[in-house]
C-alpha cells in the first residue's frame, strides 16, 4: 500500500510540476514569444534598407494554402526602425485596439526572415498573445 501512495504521489507531483489542468503546451504561442522576445532586445537599425522599405499604406493579401485562411495585412513602413521600436509600436496599436497593425509591426521585425515574417502574418493570435508577455 505504500508503493502505491508513493506512486499516486510522485504522479501528482509531475503533473503539477507539468502544468497539468492549465493550458497545454502551445507550440504557436511558444514560437511567437521567442520572435517577439527576440525582437525586443534588438535595439540595432534596420540595416538592410532593401528589406527594411515597406510601406504603410500599401495593403498585403496573405493566403494560407494549408489552412484556407486569407488575411489582409497592412505593411508598415519600417525602413531603420529597431526591432525594439517595431515591438513597441505594436504594443501601442494593440493598446489602441489596432490588432492588425500590432501584428504587422511584429511582421516587420522578421523582414530579413521571410518564412519566419510568413509564419508570423498567418498566426496573428499567437502574436497578440507574445505581445501580451513582453
Amino acid at each position: 500500500m505504500k508503493h502505491r501512495t508513493a506512486t499516486v504521489f510522485l504522479f501528482a507531483l509531475t503533473m503539477i510540476a507539468m502544468g497539468a489542468g492549465h493550458a497545454k503546451a502551445d507550440p504557436d504561442g511558444d514560437r511567437a514569444y521567442k520572435d517577439v522576445s527576440w525582437a525586443w532586445g534588438d535595439s540595432g537599425p534596420c540595416t538592410k534598407l532593401t528589406l527594411c522599405l515597406s510601406y504603410f499604406s500599401d495593403w498585403e493579401i496573405k493566403v494560407n494554402l494549408g489552412s484556407g485562411s486569407i488575411s489582409v495585412m497592412p505593411r508598415v513602413q519600417r525602413i531603420t526602425t529597431s526591432a525594439h521600436e517595431c515591438i513597441q509600436n505594436a504594443k501601442n496599436a494593440l493598446a489602441a485596439g489596432d490588432r492588425v497593425l500590432a501584428v504587422s509591426w511584429v511582421v516587420a521585425t522578421q523582414l530579413q526572415n521571410r518564412p519566419e515574417m510568413e509564419w508570423l502574418a498567418t498566426h496573428g493570435q499567437a502574436v497578440i498573445t507574445a505581445l501580451d508577455q513582453i
